[in-house]
């Protein structure tokens, strides 16, 4: 009975339960493959069709930061249209705009600056409806009591692209050249609007009274901020993209000025991060591991900050590994529950625009984390960054037990009073 239990708990056998479930990851497969594999091609492309180090900046700040601002329309959008009809037409218009980045090395000066600046600006709001319509329409096509293990197995999936789309990416680019990427990228959305248009199950969302896009737009955000949840998801969303913005800058940082090591050293700090990830999110997966009670994971976010400052005021890089691992365990068992609150704290019919602003905030805390960590560089020093951004996360994490807590003890006493 134990081995049959065990059995279950299989990703494949997850997918073959839950046939829908399984297109749709098939297909944030290949979007997620496309999406990082194309990162590599992005900037040859840019370093190409600029002419020094400022409007290199400029051009990909401002093109990485601009779908931000129109972020908070996509998130009303998702609530208000049918998930599936949404993906498919996203997918087929982002295989389209991939294709134009094969004409930009034609066009010279404000010409490719313009379009390369739109082709990418496009792409990414389109990727910031994609991802939260991904993950809003989980819940209504898996059983709530698997919920838990099909946002680890999404977030896995997500890690795994990650890794294997930055590691190809060169290997593609130098097999093939950039149209090559470019197609590869066309193709894999064609072929995720196709797998998302075999989906059976109703994906249609829960309808509000308000029909106005305005009107729609105010009473979204009205009713996130009446909710105790969402509040909380904000908040971490502003901690941790504060912490993973200045990730890779101190790993980059540290392994050339503290450690005194070669670029292979970090390229290794990189692959086991990843790696720690993807075990760790299969384990959640095998074990369909969750806290009873969920304010334990304030606990969890405070060893992931202790992790991040004992790493600032360390000097050895194999101690900085093991201080890695921990660090990425962490952050490994945080992000799937921040997920599963979305899905199951907040009402659905602001669901899409609340997982689209969680990534909208922490992509511009993402952002702006470059900025930060320069001025921490500059008046305190390189191994404070870890430090100050690990000490305001370390804050959070009690926060997160006193928060959660006091969310759950005035929700089980309203349960008992009904």
């Amino acid at each position: 009975m134990e081995m049959k239990k065990d059995h279950k708990n299989k990703i494949i056998t997850f997918f073959k339960l839950y046939p829908d479930f399984a297109k749709l990851q098939t297909g944030s497969v290949l979007v997620n493959f496309a999406s990082w594999n194309s990162f590599v091609a992005l900037l040859f492309l840019l370093t190409d069709i600029t002419d020094n180090g400022i409007q290199l900046g400029i051009l990909w700040a401002l093109s990485g930061l601009a779908p931000l601002l129109f972020g908070l329309i996509a998130g009303v959008l998702i609530d208000r249209f049918d998930y599936k009809k949404g993906l498919i037409y996203i997918d087929i218009l982002r295989a389209g705009l991939s294709l134009g980045f094969i004409f930009i090395p034609f066009l010279d000066g404000w010409s490719a600056w313009t379009t390369y600046f739109l082709l990418r600006f496009i792409i990414g709001l389109c990727g910031s409806y994609s991802f939260a319509a991904r993950q809003s329409i989980i819940s209504k096509i898996v059983a709530t009591e698997d919920l838990n293990r099909a946002i680890a197995i999404s977030f896995t999936i997500l890690n795994v692209m990650r890794l294997l789309g930055l590691t190809l990416g060169g290997v593609l680019l130098g097999i093939g050249g950039m149209n090559f990427v470019w197609v590869i990228q066309s193709i894999s959305f064609i072929i995720a609007a196709i797998l998302v248009s075999q989906m059976t199950l109703n994906t249609t969302p829960v309808q509000i009274a308000k029909k106005n896009f305005i009107e729609d737009f105010k009473y979204g955000f009205v009713e996130s901020f009446k909710n105790g949840w969402v509040k909380l998801i904000f908040i971490l969303g502003l901690s941790g993209g504060l912490v993973a913005g200045t990730f890779h800058l101190v790993l980059q940082q540290f392994v050339k000025n503290i450690y005194h090591t070669d670029s292979f050293s970090l390229s290794i700090m990189f692959l086991i991060e990843g790696i720690v990830s993807v075990i760790v999110g299969y384990w959640i997966v095998k074990v369909n591991f969750q806290f009873k009670k969920i304010w334990f994971y304030g606990y969890i976010y405070i060893v992931n900050a202790l992790s991040w400052i004992l790493f600032g005021f360390n000097k050895s890089y194999l101690l900085a590994l093991l201080l890695l691992v921990i660090f990425s365990t962490m952050l490994s068992l945080t992000i799937p529950f921040e997920r599963w609150v979305v899905q199951t704290k907040v009402p659905e019919e602001i669901r899409g625009r609340t997982f689209n602003l969680l990534n909208t905030i922490s992509t511009g805390m993402i952002q702006l984390s470059g900025l930060i960590a320069g001025l921490i560089i500059d008046n305190w020093g390189l191994e404070y960054v870890p430090v100050f951004t690990g000490s305001f996360h370390l804050l959070i994490g009690f926060f997160v037990i006193f928060f959660i807590f006091g969310l759950s003890t005035a929700t089980h006493a309203k349960e008992r009073m009904i």
